[in-house]
């Protein structure tokens, strides 16, 4: 931990001036816009079709609901309490009285947002054909005057301000004692980080507080650790809240997720390495652990696989700062790493996953408890482990049937069990032999495209639905490449 935390802000995108033409331009056949506008179409179809397909459980839990106790198929959050499910049918909130049939009416309802940004949020949030349509913030002013107002309502709809929860400085001694006890960060930085506004306490939002108290319920109960997300100009649009006695974890009402992050800087001077983790906490538990503390370094939490300021990663970059990956040690904090990697391209950017426990702050807490984290390694993930791998169709039939058998309460064989761990330790040497291949690539100086086919090559390779092992072709080539930098 270094002696001092100082957080400051990135600086800010200068705009930039599109020249306005002259004379009105004549209107002609174009073979290649014509070819253009019909791939858009058919990435759209594609898009509607993988939205189509999500189940509504997935994605409530990205918006950040839970499913409610002794009641099946209601699902909540702290704003929306009574939400039902039903698979093939669609979903209905009984309190508001209105309902949909798919992922993009649900993200829009809960997000208080219009039709195209729910289908742009749920293609960033599960990786599907246009992963960094919005990805970046640091779009210029002309791009955001083109954006059309977000949409609520059915018919005149008006986007939801953010709604800053209110502090409640009697409740931060409950909050400070579960970052540091619980999650085994550091005082110091715990307390830096708070002096400077970016964590605080606070109760319930008076509105749900008012709810519970007519279902008599005491909301006066419950504490959140406030994050504050902040854009590149340091201004606040939104929160992250994560209730520090149960399991919620959310945005704060009127937040998004593609103008504002949880960010700060430990170092002085001009930035020179910024680190990506998923979460708050996980952000706060990569900078503990980091190396190298004399080097200024910037720490991003992008709330899971959000939105990214690529133009301030692209300009690190251009500095010669280094950008490390710190996402979680699964298939979506991969995908989101790789995709990271394709956009930007060359450059020295490190993938940097634990290797116990799921994310970092797993594996801070495990170095400290010394304990063996292994939640991350789950049946229901098993199955497209060993597609992954390259198992054959009777194989991965029987490890979903060997999941489902788990997930009704009978315990996982002996057996199964060492299939497993065999199966995940195959997938996690593949997986750094993948990252091991591009930074090879980059120092045998392979041009654009070769760059652009190992990273869609890795991303095929952690795909949802249909993950695709190497061919042998591919892992020949692989190896070759590592080995002439050995």
């Amino acid at each position: 931990m270094p002696e001092s935390v100082t957080p400051s802000q990135p600086d800010a995108v200068k705009k930039q001036l599109l020249p306005q033409p002259t004379t009105k331009p004549t209107v002609a056949f174009n073979r290649a816009a014509l070819d253009h506008f019909r791939e858009r179409q058919r990435e759209r179809e594609l898009l509607t079709q993988q939205i189509l397909a999500l189940p509504l459980e997935d994605v409530a839990t990205r918006l950040g609901m839970a499913p409610k106790k002794g009641e099946k198929g209601k699902w909540c959050n702290e704003q929306l309490g009574n939400i039902s499910l039903t698979a093939g049918k669609g979903w209905y909130d009984w309190n508001a009285g209105v309902g949909g049939k798919n992922a993009t009416s649900l993200a829009m309802h809960v997000l208080g947002i219009d039709r195209r940004a729910a289908r742009d949020w749920l293609a960033v949030q599960f990786g599907l054909s246009r992963p960094f349509y919005c990805v970046s913030s640091c779009s210029s002013a002309a791009t955001r005057q083109r954006r059309k107002p977000i949409a609520s309502t059915r018919k005149e709809r008006t986007s939801r301000s953010f709604v800053v929860p209110t502090p409640d400085e009697s409740k931060w001694m409950e909050v400070q004692f579960y970052l540091v006890s619980q999650r085994a960060l550091p005082l110091e930085l715990v307390e830096a980080l708070h002096r400077e506004g970016k964590i605080y306490a606070s109760g319930i939002a008076p509105a749900v507080l008012k709810s519970l108290q007519q279902q008599g319920k005491n909301g006066k109960k419950l504490t959140n650790a406030v994050f504050t997300r902040q854009d590149l100009h340091g201004e606040v649009k939104g929160a992250s809240l994560r209730d520090v006695r149960g399991k919620f974890k959310g945005l704060a009402e009127g937040s998004r997720k593609d103008i504002g992050w949880f960010f700060f800087v430990q170092g002085k001077g001009e930035v020179q390495r910024i680190a990506l983790a998923e979460s708050a906490i996980d952000a706060m538990s990569v900078a503990t652990l980091t190396k190298y503390k004399h080097l200024t370094t910037l720490y991003i939490a992008t709330d899971g696989t959000g939105t990214l300021p690529l133009e301030l990663l692209r300009d690190c970059l251009a500095r010669g700062g280094q950008i490390i990956l710190a996402q979680d040690a699964d298939r979506a904090g991969e995908k989101q790493a790789w995709n990271v990697v394709k956009a930007l391209g060359k450059g020295n950017i490190i993938r940097a996953a634990p290797n116990l426990g799921k994310d970092w702050n797993e594996f801070l807490q495990a170095t400290v408890t010394a304990t063996q984290l292994e939640r991350w390694c789950k049946t229901s993930e098993w199955w497209r482990i060993a597609q992954a791998i390259g198992k054959s169709n009777k194989y991965v039939q029987r490890v979903k049937i060997v999941a489902a058998e788990v997930e009704s309460g009978q315990p996982l064989s002996k057996e199964s069990k060492a299939s497993m761990e065999r199966d995940f330790c195959q997938w996690r040497e593949i997986g750094a032999d993948l990252w091991k291949w591009w930074r090879a690539a980059v120092m045998l100086d392979k041009t654009a495209d070769d760059l652009q086919q190992i990273a869609d090559t890795a991303l095929a390779f952690y795909a949802e639905q249909h993950p695709l092992p190497l061919t042998a072709e591919i892992l020949l080539q692989m190896q070759q490449d590592i080995e002439l930098l050995r």
